[in-house]
C-alpha cells in the first residue's frame, strides 16, 4: 500500500459488523485462496488498529454480531491508537454490546461529532427494559457526558425497546452543541417522560444551528394515529410555548406529525429561523399544495434556502411554479410524490 492510501485509510475507518455464519463457507467455492474467519479478521484488525495514529473519523456497527462475541479487545485496540485524536465516532449496536463499549475505557479528548444508534438484541430472549434502562443511564449517559463540554454535535437514534426518559434526563450540559439530532418512536422511546428532552432542546438552544426531529409513533394505524396526536401536543408545549427553541437554524429536519396542529409548529420554527434557513427537510408527512403554500409565505421574499426536501400529495406544474418564485437560491430540490401519474402536467 503507498503512503499516500495508508494516510487515506488512517483518517477514516467504517467497520459495519454484518456477522453471517455461513459467510466463510459460501465464499469458499469463490476464491482458490483461504478465506479468513470473521474472527481471524478482527484478531488481525486487533494488530493493526493500535498502528492507526491519525483516524479522524471512527465508525462501527455491531447490532448483528452474536452475544458470546468479545468486541472489549478490538475497542481497547482502537483506543489505544487513535481515542486520544478521533473526532468523529459513530457507534450502532445493541444496548447489551455498548457495556463491551465501556468496558474498553474510551477516553475521547478529541471527539466533537457522536452518533449513537441503538437496537434490542436479536439474538438474546428479548428486550429486558430494566437492563436496558441501567444501561443507558449507568454506561451510555456518562460516556456522552464525559465529552459534553467539547461536543458539536450528537445524534441519537433508536429502534430498541427502551424507554429513554431517564437516559435524556442526565444528559448534558452541552455549552459547545452546534447540531443535535433525534430519531425514535416518541410512544415508545419516551412513554414516561419527555421532559429530559425537552431540556436538552432549551438549553441547548443558544447554540444550535442544526435540528433533527424526527418522532414519528409506531404501531397499528389506529394506535399511531392517537400517539401522533400526543406528539403533536408535546410539540405544541414544548416549541409553541419557548420562543427560544428553533432561532437561528441553518439546517432542520422535521417531522410535523399528521395531526392538525402539526403543521403550525412546523411554520413556527421555519418563521423563527427564516432568515438564516439554507437546509429543510420536511420528514415523513406528505403535504398538500395549500400546506406548502403556507411554508413558502413563512420565508422572507429572499430566502436563502438552498435544500428543500418535501413529501407531497400531486406534482403539478402550479407547485413548481410556487417553489420557483419562492426560493430562487434553491440549489437542490428532493420531492417524494404520492401521485405523480395523475397529478402532473409539465407541457
Amino acid at each position: 500500500m503507498s503512503s499516500r492510501l495508508w494516510r487515506r485509510f488512517q483518517s477514516s475507518l467504517h467497520l459495519p459488523c454484518f456477522f453471517h455464519p455461513t459467510f466463510e463457507s459460501q465464499l469458499s467455492y469463490a476464491a482458490p485462496c483461504a478465506i479468513p474467519s470473521f474472527e481471524g479478521l478482527v484478531k488481525g484488525l486487533i494488530t493493526i488498529l493500535p498502528g492507526l495514529l491519525n483516524v479522524k473519523e471512527f465508525s462501527i456497527d455491531s447490532w448483528n454480531l452474536p452475544p458470546e462475541f468479545d468486541l472489549a479487545p478490538f475497542f481497547s485496540a482502537a483506543w489505544s491508537g487513535f481515542g486520544k485524536t478521533v473526532r468523529k465516532v459513530s457507534l450502532g449496536g445493541n444496548l447489551e454490546g455498548f457495556k463491551e463499549l465501556i468496558r474498553s475505557k474510551p477516553h475521547f479528548d478529541s471527539v466533537q461529532e457522536l452518533e449513537l444508534e441503538f437496537t434490542n438484541n436479536m439474538n438474546g430472549p428479548g428486550p429486558d427494559p430494566v437492563d436496558d434502562e441501567a444501561i443507558l443511564f449507568y454506561h451510555v449517559a456518562p460516556l456522552i457526558n464525559s465529552v459534553g463540554g467539547h461536543l458539536q454535535s450528537l445524534r441519537i437514534w433508536s429502534w430498541a425497546s427502551a424507554d429513554l426518559s431517564t437516559f435524556f434526563q442526565h444528559l448534558g450540559p452541552f455549552p459547545a452543541l452546534r447540531t443535535f439530532g433525534v430519531r425514535a418512536a416518541f410512544n415508545r422511546s419516551f412513554r414516561d417522560d419527555p421532559s429530559g428532552l425537552t431540556q436538552l432542546l432549551r438549553s441547548t438552544a443558544p447554540t444550535l444551528n442544526e435540528l433533527e426531529l424526527r418522532l414519528n409513533p409506531s404501531g397499528a394505524a389506529l394506535t399511531e394515529a392517537a400517539h401522533d396526536h400526543v406528539l403533536c401536543e408535546w410539540l405544541s408545549q414544548t416549541i409553541l410555548s419557548d420562543d427560544t427553541i428553533a432561532v437561528g437554524l441553518r439546517t432542520l429536519q422535521f417531522y410535523p406529525t399528521a395531526s392538525a396542529g402539526g403543521c403550525d409548529v412546523l411554520l413556527d420554527c421555519i418563521k423563527r429561523s427564516a432568515d438564516t434557513l439554507k437546509h429543510l427537510l420536511v420528514r415523513d408527512r406528505y403535504l398538500h399544495y395549500e400546506e406548502i403554500e403556507a411554508l413558502t409565505k413563512a420565508f422572507p421574499p429572499h430566502a436563502k434556502l438552498t435544500y428543500l426536501r418535501l413529501n407531497v400529495w400531486r406534482l403539478t406544474t402550479n407547485l413548481i411554479d410556487l417553489l420557483a418564485s419562492n426560493f430562487a437560491a434553491l440549489e437542490k430540490l428532493t420531492l417524494n410524490v404520492a401521485d405523480a401519474v395523475t397529478g402532473v402536467s409539465l407541457i
